[in-house]
């Protein structure tokens, strides 16, 4: 829950204690349960849970400071996070995986839960004959025992922690979609194929390179743009507008390129989480600073168009902004595809929950968590999938 900034320590103590006293108050006319029907239940008996339609992996930056000191478990998230997890429920808690690397299917994985002390842990094999054994082996023993997994079922479940909840997914969309051409573009590839960051940035936006940065570098020509990837980012990518709107812009790759990829929450939830997690740079002195200091010699930067040398078009024209010009988010992951949106749409909410609807919703759930806190912040976030 958030009030407010206070200005004093013994400040915030009263506005807790406050806020305590109201609650208490509160749940006195009813049973805590009733007040707080939105919030997950932890349930002990898992007989109702069928359908397992998505699995998000906890992103490497978002791991708790137990599990992030643990070496395998870490190197476990690194590996999951471009790992392509397709899965496909049953009327059971049981489920299985399609899964790959590099946007391709290598294999298939059949999960169940099995009662360890206080919970579950996810038993996780082979099922059938991968097609190419390396990356199905790779991710088989990243997954472990689904210690960094969260599992979503259509009977209103998911399944983290070594627990099982019981918790509603919102049905609201997400009002900030923009739907953008890629043609000519690999909407799975996010940016130059090099290792050396230098190489990367010296590579953007050359006629050779069809990837997402280079389609960022052809949208935002009005205006100053400044490639920022590489260790310790604000984001991808800055731009400066005419009227001194700042955009951050965090790109992602698409799952894969096929016309008829499903929807994908997990697709969305790193950069969404990388988003957020630099929501605190929309302070123009703390920006300022970040930016004045490029981790290398020679960062990428264009103004209006055109590739120049240095950081110095942009940081006049950024010094030239006041207080009232905006900063806004927007994340570029064109695995959403317009055509398929609307159709999942046009069902109402009244139409049985396919699976795929429960990941529409899912994904909109997220997106609008998101947005809450760049609104919260004075920013807002834009969203450009796919035609």
């Amino acid at each position: 829950m958030w009030f407010k900034a206070t200005t004093d320590f013994a400040t915030f103590v009263t506005a807790v204690v406050e806020l305590l006293v109201l609650l208490d108050k509160t749940m006195v006319d009813g049973p805590a349960e009733s007040q707080f029907s939105i919030l997950a239940r932890q349930i002990d008996d898992i007989s109702p849970v069928w359908g397992a339609y998505e699995v998000l992996v906890d992103p490497p930056d978002h791991l708790t400071p137990e599990v992030a000191g643990n070496d395998d478990l870490r190197d476990a998230a690194v590996m999951l996070e471009d790992a392509l997890l397709e899965v496909h429920g049953t009327a059971s808690q049981a489920f299985t995986m399609d899964v790959g690397l590099d946007g391709s299917i290598s294999g298939c994985l059949g999960v169940r839960p099995v009662p360890v002390g206080g919970g579950y842990r996810l038993d996780i094999g082979f099922r059938g004959e991968p097609t190419n054994l390396r990356p199905v082996r790779g991710i088989l023993d990243a997954l472990g025992n689904g210690e960094l997994l969260t599992v979503h079922y259509r009977s209103g479940h998911a399944f983290t922690g070594g627990q099982f909840w019981e918790a509603r997914t919102s049905v609201a969309g997400f009002p900030q979609w923009t739907f953008a051409d890629f043609a000519g573009y690999r909407v799975d590839q996010e940016k130059p194929k090099f290792k050396a960051p230098q190489a990367i940035h010296d590579a953007i936006g050359a006629p050779d390179d069809r990837s997402l940065f280079s389609w960022v570098v052809a949208r935002y020509t009005d205006g100053w743009l400044i490639c920022d990837d590489g260790s310790g980012e604000v984001a991808d990518f800055l731009h400066i507008s005419p009227d001194g709107t700042v955009s951050a812009i965090h790109v992602k790759g698409a799952r894969n390129a096929s016309s008829n990829r499903r929807v994908s929450a997990a697709a969305y939830e790193v950069v969404v989480g990388q988003a957020v997690k630099n929501l605190p740079f929309a302070d123009a002195n703390r920006l300022r600073e970040r930016l004045a200091a490029p981790a290398l010699a020679g960062p990428a930067c264009w103004t209006y168009g055109v590739r120049v040398t240095g950081r110095g078009d942009f940081l006049d024209s950024f010094d030239i902004r006041d207080a009232t010009d905006g900063y806004r988010v927007v994340v570029v992951q064109p695995h959403m595809r317009e055509s398929h949106y609307r159709d999942l749409r046009r069902e109402g909410v009244e139409a049985p929950q396919s699976a795929e609807r429960m990941r529409l919703a899912l994904l909109e759930t997220l997106l609008n968590s998101a947005r809450s806190s760049a609104v919260g912040i004075g920013s807002d976030l834009e969203v450009i999938a796919s035609v």
